[in-house]
């Protein structure tokens, strides 16, 4: 399939924006269903708005996206501590056991077991 760009209008703003082909691709890949409804303008403040935004914590003090695959009962897929979310399984790229991941994992990056990953971090001891 290919893409064109597309204009779009921000939801917030008003203002026109373009949705690059490129975009267009990525989305795709990575199986979002719906075009973008903001501008990159209005998506960086509503992002930099919100408690724990990208502005005031990374993600790895917000509990969320770590690449660590964690093993965590009852912890959401968003790691944010809500129940029912939804895990994956790999294998450990250092000592190939078994890995339970809280995000889908790519085959271009590494994923580690909790032991493993720790190990890497330095982030050994008790929780």
């Amino acid at each position: 399939m290919e893409f064109q760009d597309k204009n779009l209008t921000c939801s917030d703003c008003g203002s026109q924006f373009v949705f690059t082909a490129g975009e267009q691709k990525f989305y795709q890949e990575k199986g979002f269903g719906h075009e973008p409804k903001r501008c990159k303008e209005c998506r960086s403040k509503r992002k930099g708005s919100q408690p724990g935004g990208a502005s005031e914590h990374s993600s790895f003090e917000r509990g969320v996206g770590t690449r660590a695959g964690f093993d965590n009962p009852g912890r959401g897929s968003r790691g944010d501590g809500r129940a029912g979310g939804e895990y994956f399984s790999a294998t450990c790229s250092n000592c190939g056991g078994p890995a339970r991941l809280s995000f889908k994992p790519s085959m271009d990056r590494p994923v580690f077991c909790r032991s493993c990953y720790q190990a890497r971090t330095g982030m050994g001891g008790a929780r």
